[in-house]
């Protein structure tokens, strides 16, 4: 795990970094010391020698290195995190934990050492009020953050353990005989053998997971195993959408016989929305069904892919096929494994979780549009009340009509007409979520053409995908392509396919038999040029 501190200079980063460090038994970093070191220069010689820009160019090059660096509490200088750059590089490689304070406690914190810090070289009062105006604006748009003011070290200490552990939360559904949970809790990972071992007899568990997920989290999940002593088998593949299809899910039963996998034996699904889809497919259909449970990685996987029990593979363009009805045991979500997401990650996954507010939950849809910032920087707060409301509507939905018969087709909000982009694309130009909600558009304005959607939920749902950076209109459409993709689409029923289309935030419809004209004049609302 990476913790990476910032605010402003003087509220005590290093200090209390030093001190996290200890307690979680890792090492810690001081960029700023990383930088004298690797110029041989002090951070003032540097500023008076080359001047800031020079620094700043260090600074970059040394948040690049960082990022690469793993189980460590990194210290950053007081604007590292204010560069757009250093900030993308670093929100993608750990949790930001942003430290406040007030200018009055920070005087006294520096006031031995200004020398060692170039911009209050002047030794004035005014010249860190000055700063501290101009800075604490942009600190407020960070993540995780936490006023330090009155606290000591050792306390500081004690509530960034808080934030990173956090509390349970646990919901379940039954679907005939069969229970099936989800837990969320930040941390559970390092917990997952005995909370698996109070579960299962069986003291063998096969795990299947990709070659990057298992690069940065394998080894946590086998430590953890080994606590437990349940053993395991492990089987990888390459990351992405490619990998679900018939001829991986025969090697992965090639692999299960092999190793002498029986019905009882424990199957781990670990990693993203492909790896649950392959994952609970093969699990399923092996020795007519083993124990599953479903440990999701990616924000998507974890508000959606991995919870309602459907598993799927795909043939050729046409996505989701062949595939069963199968529920997990148990969903184990852990937030803090969507630290190390990138920016286009994050962004699929929250799309998929505003689909759910704008399915049954309008408190979830408002939630992420006045947040999508601190939610994309990985708010570990923010996140939770995302992923644990969208869950929500998902069980609550799938207990009701857990085999799609009826009111489970409402989760499809947007894609009918996404799947048909993906494919149409052959799985290489959108990301699954970015489909989606480019999908939720065409829906929307489905709806507007017939009078069943609200004039304002289609800028409103724009607005909010514009905050999130991702697309509302997409070039090189081929809408005669993406028509002919849809006679695959799962939903369809006597050759005629469904749609579901919002009537507003938190209400959506199901309506059948749709005249290609408005099929096609919807897609023109995406297409660009």
């Amino acid at each position: 795990m990476k913790i990476i501190l910032t605010g402003m200079m003087g509220v005590g980063k290093t200090v209390a970094g030093k001190k996290l460090a200890e307690v979680m038994n890792i090492p810690f970093l001081d960029l700023d010391e990383h930088i004298e070191k690797k110029a041989c220069l002090k951070i003032s010689e540097i500023f008076s020698r080359f001047g800031e820009s020079h620094f700043r160019q260090m600074e970059r090059e040394a948040c690049n290195e960082i990022s690469r660096m793993n189980d460590v509490v990194i210290a950053t200088g007081g604007q590292t995190l204010l560069d757009k750059k250093n900030l993308s590089v670093l929100a993608s490689s750990g949790i930001i934990i942003t430290l406040h304070c007030s200018p009055e406690k920070i005087l006294s914190r520096i006031k031995n050492d200004r020398g060692q810090r170039p911009l209050l070289a002047s030794n004035s009062k005014e010249a860190l009020y000055r700063i501290y105006s101009e800075r604490e604006p942009e600190y407020l748009k960070l993540p995780n953050k936490l006023d330090v003011t009155h606290l000591e070290p050792e306390n500081v200490v004690e509530e960034i353990m808080k934030l990173i552990n956090g509390e349970e939360s646990r919901f379940e559904m039954i679907v005939g005989e069969k229970r099936s949970s989800s837990l969320i809790c930040r941390g559970i990972i390092d917990n997952i053998g005995p909370f698996l071992k109070n579960i299962y007899q069986d003291k063998k568990a096969f795990i299947l997971s990709d070659t990057h997920v298992f690069s940065l989290y394998g080894k946590r999940l086998t430590s953890g195993l080994h606590e437990a002593d349940i053993k395991e088998d492990v089987f990888l593949l390459p990351p992405g959408e490619r990998q679900k299809n018939l001829a991986v899910v025969k090697k992965i039963y090639a692999w299960l016989q092999e190793k002498n996998a029986t019905r009882s034996s424990l199957f781990i699904s670990f990693g993203g929305g492909v790896i649950s889809d392959i994952g609970g497919f093969a699990a399923s259909t092996f020795h007519r069904g083993m124990k599953l449970v479903n440990i999701p990685t990616t924000l998507l996987s974890q508000v959606d892919a991995s919870i309602g029990g459907k598993n799927a593979v795909n043939i050729n363009e046409a996505k989701n096929q062949i595939g069963t009805f199968y529920f997990p045991e148990h969903v184990v979500i852990d937030p803090l494994f969507l630290t190390t997401l990138s920016h286009k990650q994050m962004q699929e996954g929250l799309i998929e979780a505003l689909k759910a507010g704008v399915i049954a939950d309008k408190d979830l849809f408002l939630l992420i549009k006045n947040h999508v910032p601190e939610i994309m920087l990985k708010d570990l707060k923010l996140l939770e009340q995302v992923i644990t409301r969208a869950v929500k509507v998902k069980t609550s939905v799938v207990t009701q009509d857990p085999y799609e018969k009826n009111t489970r087709a409402t989760l499809n909000l947007g894609h009918t007409f996404g799947h048909a982009l993906e494919g149409s694309f052959k799985y290489s130009h959108l990301s699954h979520g970015q489909a989606v909600g480019l999908g939720i558009i065409c829906a929307s304005k489905l709806g507007l053409l017939l009078n069943l959607t609200s004039e304002y939920f289609l800028p409103e749902f724009k607005e909010v995908l514009t905050r999130m950076k991702a697309p509302t209109k997409i070039k090189n459409m081929n809408a005669s392509r993406i028509l002919s993709l849809m006679q695959f689409d799962k939903k369809r029923k006597e050759g005629i396919t469904s749609f579901i289309v919002p009537k507003k935030v938190g209400e959506t419809l199901i309506i059948k038999d749709v005249n290609k004209k408005y099929i096609l004049e919807s897609l023109k609302e995406i297409s660009h040029g």
